[in-house]
């Protein structure tokens, strides 16, 4: 009885580390989004600022 017990406890433990390792995951999936996001955000627009500033340079040459 002590071993079935013992096995329970086991599975539920094993049960909640597979949880918080799946929180922690996520989390950082989503901290890693935010920031690539953030990334491409700004040096995006600095890209289209530079390829604007070269059309127009080309097109009004």
């Amino acid at each position: 009885m002590l071993k079935l017990n013992f096995q329970f406890q086991a599975e539920a433990d094993n049960g909640a580390a597979m949880f918080a390792v799946t929180i922690v995951v996520v989390v950082i999936a989503v901290f890693a989004f935010r920031v690539l996001t953030q990334l491409l955000k700004t040096h995006g627009t600095s890209y289209k600022q530079r390829l604007a500033d070269w059309l127009s340079k080309k097109l009004g040459d």
